[in-house]
Protein backbone atom coordinates (compact mmCIF):
# COMPACT_ATOMS: atom_id res chain seq x y z
CA UNK A 1 0.00 0.00 0.00
CA UNK A 2 2.81 2.39 0.95
CA UNK A 3 4.59 1.55 -2.31
CA UNK A 4 1.43 2.34 -4.28
CA UNK A 5 1.03 5.70 -2.51
CA UNK A 6 4.70 6.46 -3.15
CA UNK A 7 4.31 5.70 -6.87
CA UNK A 8 1.22 7.89 -7.10
CA UNK A 9 3.02 10.74 -5.36
CA UNK A 10 6.00 10.34 -7.70
CA UNK A 11 3.74 10.50 -10.73
CA UNK A 12 1.80 13.53 -9.48
CA UNK A 13 4.98 15.38 -8.50
CA UNK A 14 7.12 14.72 -11.54
CA UNK A 15 4.51 14.94 -14.30
CA UNK A 16 3.86 18.60 -15.12
CA UNK A 17 0.57 19.89 -16.51
CA UNK A 18 0.09 19.35 -20.23
CA UNK A 19 0.22 22.50 -22.39
CA UNK A 20 -1.08 22.33 -25.96
CA UNK A 21 0.94 24.60 -28.27
CA UNK A 22 0.92 23.42 -31.88
CA UNK A 23 3.17 26.23 -33.14
CA UNK A 24 5.98 25.09 -30.86
CA UNK A 25 5.39 21.38 -31.31
CA UNK A 26 3.85 20.86 -27.87
CA UNK A 27 1.40 18.07 -28.64
CA UNK A 28 0.05 15.42 -26.31
CA UNK A 29 2.25 12.82 -28.00
CA UNK A 30 5.45 14.77 -27.25
CA UNK A 31 4.30 15.46 -23.68
CA UNK A 32 3.41 11.80 -23.08
CA UNK A 33 6.78 10.62 -24.43
CA UNK A 34 8.53 12.99 -22.06
CA UNK A 35 7.06 11.09 -19.09
CA UNK A 36 6.87 7.69 -20.78
CA UNK A 37 8.93 5.90 -18.12
CA UNK A 38 6.74 7.22 -15.30
CA UNK A 39 3.58 6.21 -17.15
CA UNK A 40 4.96 2.74 -17.94
CA UNK A 41 6.23 2.04 -14.42
CA UNK A 42 4.55 4.16 -11.74
CA UNK A 43 1.18 4.83 -13.38
CA UNK A 44 0.93 1.31 -14.82
CA UNK A 45 1.13 -0.14 -11.29
CA UNK A 46 -1.88 1.91 -10.13
CA UNK A 47 -5.49 0.77 -10.41
CA UNK A 48 -6.58 1.61 -13.95
CA UNK A 49 -9.20 4.19 -12.92
CA UNK A 50 -6.60 5.97 -10.75
CA UNK A 51 -4.27 6.19 -13.76
CA UNK A 52 -7.06 7.68 -15.88
CA UNK A 53 -7.86 10.26 -13.21
CA UNK A 54 -4.20 11.23 -12.88
CA UNK A 55 -3.81 11.61 -16.64
CA UNK A 56 -6.93 13.76 -16.99
CA UNK A 57 -5.95 15.87 -13.97
CA UNK A 58 -2.84 16.87 -15.91
CA UNK A 59 -4.99 18.39 -18.67
CA UNK A 60 -5.82 22.11 -18.30
CA UNK A 61 -9.54 22.87 -17.90
CA UNK A 62 -10.02 23.90 -21.55
CA UNK A 63 -8.21 20.80 -22.83
CA UNK A 64 -10.21 18.55 -20.51
CA UNK A 65 -13.45 20.06 -21.82
CA UNK A 66 -12.37 19.49 -25.43
CA UNK A 67 -11.58 15.85 -24.70
CA UNK A 68 -14.86 15.33 -22.81
CA UNK A 69 -16.81 16.70 -25.80
CA UNK A 70 -14.83 14.48 -28.17
CA UNK A 71 -15.86 11.25 -26.40
CA UNK A 72 -19.54 12.15 -26.03
CA UNK A 73 -22.03 10.55 -25.41
CA UNK A 74 -19.66 8.54 -23.23
CA UNK A 75 -17.90 9.96 -20.19
CA UNK A 76 -14.09 10.06 -19.69
CA UNK A 77 -14.47 7.62 -16.78
CA UNK A 78 -15.91 5.01 -19.17
CA UNK A 79 -12.49 4.35 -20.72
CA UNK A 80 -9.45 2.43 -19.53
CA UNK A 81 -6.07 4.16 -19.35
CA UNK A 82 -4.98 2.65 -22.66
CA UNK A 83 -8.29 3.60 -24.30
CA UNK A 84 -7.89 7.16 -23.00
CA UNK A 85 -4.41 7.78 -24.39
CA UNK A 86 -5.37 7.18 -28.03
CA UNK A 87 -8.24 9.72 -28.35
CA UNK A 88 -6.41 12.32 -26.26
CA UNK A 89 -3.44 11.94 -28.62
CA UNK A 90 -5.74 12.53 -31.61
CA UNK A 91 -7.46 15.57 -30.08
CA UNK A 92 -4.19 17.28 -29.17
CA UNK A 93 -2.12 16.32 -32.20
CA UNK A 94 -0.29 18.53 -34.66
CA UNK A 95 -2.65 20.05 -37.23
CA UNK A 96 0.13 20.74 -39.73
CA UNK A 97 1.48 18.54 -42.50
CA UNK A 98 5.03 17.27 -42.21
CA UNK A 99 6.12 19.67 -44.97
CA UNK A 100 4.66 22.62 -43.04
CA UNK A 101 6.39 21.46 -39.87
CA UNK A 102 9.70 21.35 -41.74
CA UNK A 103 9.06 24.68 -43.43
CA UNK A 104 8.43 26.43 -40.11
CA UNK A 105 11.50 24.74 -38.64
CA UNK A 106 13.66 26.38 -41.31
CA UNK A 107 12.06 29.75 -40.49
CA UNK A 108 12.90 29.45 -36.80
CA UNK A 109 14.79 32.47 -35.43
CA UNK A 110 15.85 33.67 -32.00
CA UNK A 111 13.96 36.77 -30.93
CA UNK A 112 15.83 39.65 -29.29
CA UNK A 113 14.46 38.97 -25.81
CA UNK A 114 14.67 35.15 -26.00
CA UNK A 115 16.92 33.33 -23.56
CA UNK A 116 19.46 31.15 -25.42
CA UNK A 117 18.54 28.10 -23.31
CA UNK A 118 14.84 28.50 -24.08
CA UNK A 119 15.66 29.01 -27.74
CA UNK A 120 17.81 25.86 -27.77
CA UNK A 121 14.93 23.85 -26.29
CA UNK A 122 12.71 25.21 -29.06
CA UNK A 123 15.29 24.17 -31.67
CA UNK A 124 15.39 20.65 -30.21
CA UNK A 125 11.60 20.38 -30.28
CA UNK A 126 11.42 21.48 -33.91
CA UNK A 127 14.27 19.18 -34.85
CA UNK A 128 12.44 16.16 -33.45
CA UNK A 129 9.35 17.03 -35.46
CA UNK A 130 11.43 17.64 -38.59
CA UNK A 131 12.16 13.89 -38.95
CA UNK A 132 15.37 14.49 -40.86
CA UNK A 133 16.09 10.82 -41.58
CA UNK A 134 12.84 10.59 -43.55
CA UNK A 135 13.60 13.67 -45.67
CA UNK A 136 14.26 12.90 -49.35
CA UNK A 137 16.44 15.01 -51.64
CA UNK A 138 13.37 16.09 -53.63
CA UNK A 139 11.53 17.18 -50.48
CA UNK A 140 14.58 19.16 -49.40
CA UNK A 141 14.72 20.94 -52.78
CA UNK A 142 11.03 21.83 -52.45
CA UNK A 143 11.68 23.22 -48.97
CA UNK A 144 14.53 25.41 -50.19
CA UNK A 145 12.51 26.65 -53.17
CA UNK A 146 9.44 27.65 -51.13
CA UNK A 147 11.55 29.00 -48.25
CA UNK A 148 13.32 31.32 -50.71
CA UNK A 149 10.12 33.05 -51.86
CA UNK A 150 10.45 35.87 -49.32
CA UNK A 151 9.64 38.86 -51.53
CA UNK A 152 6.33 40.57 -50.63
CA UNK A 153 5.26 40.09 -54.25
CA UNK A 154 5.77 36.33 -53.83
CA UNK A 155 3.74 36.03 -50.61
CA UNK A 156 0.57 34.80 -52.33
CA UNK A 157 2.56 32.43 -54.57
CA UNK A 158 4.32 30.99 -51.51
CA UNK A 159 0.99 30.39 -49.78
CA UNK A 160 -0.45 28.70 -52.88
CA UNK A 161 2.58 26.43 -53.28
CA UNK A 162 2.35 25.39 -49.63
CA UNK A 163 -1.31 24.52 -50.18
CA UNK A 164 -0.34 22.54 -53.27
CA UNK A 165 2.17 20.46 -51.30
CA UNK A 166 -0.43 19.98 -48.56
CA UNK A 167 -2.77 18.45 -51.16
CA UNK A 168 -0.05 16.39 -52.85
CA UNK A 169 3.01 15.64 -50.70
CA UNK A 170 4.66 13.96 -53.71
CA UNK A 171 4.95 17.27 -55.58
CA UNK A 172 8.46 17.90 -56.91
CA UNK A 173 10.39 21.07 -57.77
CA UNK A 174 9.26 21.00 -61.39
CA UNK A 175 5.60 20.78 -60.30
CA UNK A 176 6.11 23.81 -58.06
CA UNK A 177 7.84 25.82 -60.79
CA UNK A 178 5.05 25.01 -63.25
CA UNK A 179 2.41 26.07 -60.73
CA UNK A 180 4.35 29.24 -59.88
CA UNK A 181 4.50 30.23 -63.56
CA UNK A 182 0.81 29.46 -64.00
CA UNK A 183 -0.14 31.60 -61.01
CA UNK A 184 2.09 34.42 -62.20
CA UNK A 185 0.51 34.27 -65.66
CA UNK A 186 -2.99 34.36 -64.17
CA UNK A 187 -2.03 37.34 -62.02
CA UNK A 188 -0.60 39.16 -65.06
CA UNK A 189 -3.74 38.47 -67.12
CA UNK A 190 -5.94 39.64 -64.26
CA UNK A 191 -3.90 42.84 -64.05
CA UNK A 192 -4.26 43.45 -67.80
CA UNK A 193 -8.03 42.98 -67.63
CA UNK A 194 -8.19 45.33 -64.65
CA UNK A 195 -6.24 47.97 -66.57
CA UNK A 196 -8.63 47.66 -69.53
CA UNK A 197 -11.63 47.98 -67.24
CA UNK A 198 -10.08 50.96 -65.48
CA UNK A 199 -9.43 52.63 -68.84
CA UNK A 200 -13.00 51.98 -69.97
CA UNK A 201 -14.38 53.39 -66.72
CA UNK A 202 -12.23 56.50 -67.12
CA UNK A 203 -13.47 56.95 -70.71
CA UNK A 204 -17.09 56.63 -69.57
CA UNK A 205 -16.48 59.16 -66.82
CA UNK A 206 -14.97 61.65 -69.29
CA UNK A 207 -17.85 61.13 -71.67
CA UNK A 208 -20.34 61.75 -68.88
CA UNK A 209 -18.56 64.99 -67.97
CA UNK A 210 -18.67 66.18 -71.57
CA UNK A 211 -22.35 65.32 -71.82
CA UNK A 212 -23.02 67.22 -68.62
CA UNK A 213 -21.32 70.31 -70.07
CA UNK A 214 -23.30 70.24 -73.36
CA UNK A 215 -26.62 71.58 -71.96
CA UNK A 216 -24.76 74.37 -70.18
CA UNK A 217 -22.95 75.41 -73.38
CA UNK A 218 -26.24 75.32 -75.27
CA UNK A 219 -27.84 77.65 -72.72
CA UNK A 220 -24.93 80.09 -72.97
CA UNK A 221 -25.25 80.05 -76.79
CA UNK A 222 -28.99 80.70 -76.64
CA UNK A 223 -28.51 83.55 -74.18
CA UNK A 224 -25.80 85.07 -76.39
CA UNK A 225 -28.00 84.94 -79.50
CA UNK A 226 -30.93 86.44 -77.59
CA UNK A 227 -28.95 89.36 -76.23
CA UNK A 228 -26.94 90.05 -79.40
CA UNK A 229 -29.57 92.34 -81.09
CA UNK A 230 -29.58 94.59 -78.06
CA UNK A 231 -25.86 95.12 -78.09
Amino acid sequence: MELLVSQQDTARTHITEFSYDVENGLTFESWFKRYEDIFKVDVASMPDDAGVRLLLQKLPAASHDNYAKYVLPKQPRDFTFKETVDPVTKVFASQSSLFNVRYHCLRLTKKLMDDIIVYTELVNQHYKRFRLKELSEEQFRCLILVRGLQSPSDADFRRRLLQMIERDPKSNVFDLVEEYQRLKSVKHDAGSVENVLTGAQAARANYAKREAKQPLLALWGMAFRTLLPFC
